[in-house]
Parts: structure tokens; sequence; C-alpha cells
């Protein structure tokens, strides 16, 4: 019971498949952003060699138009829209979604909620 259960959760929270294309965009030497709070969930996963920048709101905003070459990892409530995102990489995240998306991509995102 419990195998099946983790199963079926199990792309809810797996995260490597994240980690590792925030790695593939960290070493073309672009910066990569979390608009959210980072407990470093993808460090090892991963194996960053850099920590996201950790960025809400209006900060996140202000970084993004500085640094237009950039991505963030951008974490949608609702997952139902996430096949129109043009996105780097996206998944379903517990009950969401959370994309990684280039800079331009992720001022739309964020001015749309």
């Amino acid at each position: 019971m419990q195998l099946a259960a983790t199963r079926s959760i199990d792309p809810l929270y797996n995260i490597k498949p994240m980690a590792q294309a925030i790695r593939q965009v960290q070493e073309q030497g672009l910066p990569v952003a979390n608009a959210a709070r980072y407990h470093a969930q993808y460090q090892f996963l991963g194996r960053l060699e850099a920590p996201l920048v950790e960025l809400r709101g209006a900060e996140l905003t202000r970084w993004l138009a500085a640094h237009p070459e950039a991505y963030a990892v951008i974490y949608l409530k609702d997952g139902q829209r996430i096949d129109a995102i043009p996105a780097r990489h996206k998944q379903a995240y517990r009950g969401g979604a959370a994309v990684l998306v280039d800079a331009q991509a992720a001022a739309g995102l964020l001015a749309s909620t």
C-alpha cells in the first residue's frame, strides 16, 4: 500500500528533474533566482555550484529587469495552466506547479498573479 501511494505522489515531490535543469542553466553561466523562500532543496540533487538567488515580490521584479539573461523558478498555485507556459522545465509540484523560465516569461507570470 505504501509503495503504491509513493508512486502516485512521487511526481509532486520529485525535484531532481528541476534541479538538473537549473544546473544546465547555471553551467551556461546564467544566474537563477527562486521566487520563494529557498531552503537549498535543489542544491544537492542538481549538484549546483552556486546557490539560487532568493527573491520575492517587487525585489524579484527589479532583479529580473536588471538581469534579462537570467532564469527564475516560479511556483504556481494552479498547475492546470502549466501547458501554456513557455518554460525550460516545468513540473507538477505540491498541488501546483514549478516552472523554470527566462526573465521575460518570469516577469509576465509575476504580473499576472
